[in-house]
């Protein structure tokens, strides 16, 4: 004998389990949406760094040779290699400081998907916790 005939309600387990489903896939689909926010997020960042950084590269570069012949030439001939010298020292220390500078902001950032992560190790322990 069949236990539920056609056409019969499925009872309350069957809305139970239907419930966690749908909450399940509510779940999923709220996570891939941070997901897909964190991503896009995290793009805009990393193509403006680049972005200003070329630009700052490329403008450094250009003032650094200017400024560097336009010194070196206002010096007697003799004091020229010395400027020269002196020049190039100081503008090694500023691209290091600089470059120290962008390493220590990539470092302080948070991780990426951080968030994301964060929620995901919260739904598995709500979902440990069903058990």
């Amino acid at each position: 004998m069949n236990p539920r005939p056609a056409g019969s309600a499925g009872g309350p387990e069957d809305g139970t389990w239907r419930l966690i489903a749908k909450r399940v896939a509510q779940l999923v689909a709220t996570r891939l949406e941070l997901l897909g926010f964190e991503l896009a997020e995290e793009r805009r960042a990393a193509t403006e760094l680049i972005v200003l950084l070329s630009v700052g590269a490329v403008f450094g570069a250009l003032a650094v040779v200017i400024l560097t012949v336009g010194l070196v030439l206002a010096l007697p001939p003799e004091w020229r290699p010395w400027g020269a010298l002196a020049t190039g020292v100081g503008y090694g220390g500023v691209a290091g400081w600089a470059f120290l500078r962008v390493r220590r902001l990539l470092r302080g950032r948070s991780a990426p998907f951080a968030a994301t992560v964060s929620e995901l190790k919260r739904d598995k322990e709500w979902l440990e916790g069903l058990k």
